[in-house]
């Protein structure tokens, strides 16, 4: 019996999607990327690089604001859309321009909601409560995002419609579903 391993790329890839997975799965406990650099990106925006060779491919498109990232993103083959059209959209600076434009699905196809990859201080910001699906009663979360994320985050959601949110500092990754309640 053969047992095949995994290339340094795909173990790379691996390690990245769980901890996303992990991450959505467990909103507000914070995940760990795997600290190897991703080709596609220079190492100021390595984690975006990371998260963008697990989930891109040639089935998806993306939205980024950074010129920058856009040009590192085109090596995935994803196609990049206008915000409002685009699956995922990466942001390592803030942008609401491009934030409020983010589909957040439809009836009939809530997964058409946006997956946003935002830059942010997973310590440290305003508490905030947080409850619904993979947490046990409630936690206190402390991300450090701009008052006005929460404010447009409130304005768009009605779930089943919204946006599933990963938030990137460093190597660490908080994700924040649709389906999770902030106060």
């Amino acid at each position: 019996m053969s047992i095949t391993l995994y290339t340094p790329e795909e173990a790379r890839q691996r390690e990245t999607f769980l901890a996303l997975m992990w991450a959505l799965s467990y909103p507000g406990r914070i995940q760990t990327l795997p600290e190897m650099r991703s080709p596609l990106v220079d190492p100021t925006l390595n984690s975006f690089g990371l998260i963008a060779e697990a989930l891109l491919d040639l089935e998806t498109s993306y939205y980024t604001p950074d010129a920058d990232l856009r040009a590192a993103l085109h090596a995935t083959g994803a196609r990049v859309l206008a915000p409002g059209e685009a699956a995922y959209h990466f942001y390592p600076a803030w942008d609401e321009t491009g934030l409020s434009q983010a589909s957040i699905g439809t009836l009939l196809r809530p997964d058409d909601g946006a997956t946003l990859i935002m830059a942010g201080s997973v310590e440290g910001g305003r508490r905030r409560t947080w409850r619904g699906p993979g947490i046990n009663s409630e936690i206190e979360a402390h991300l450090n995002l701009p008052d006005s994320f929460w404010a447009l985050r409130a304005a768009r959601l009605r779930y089943p419609l919204g946006w599933d949110v990963y938030i990137v500092d460093g190597v660490q990754v908080v994700g924040l579903p649709r389906s999770t309640q902030v106060e």
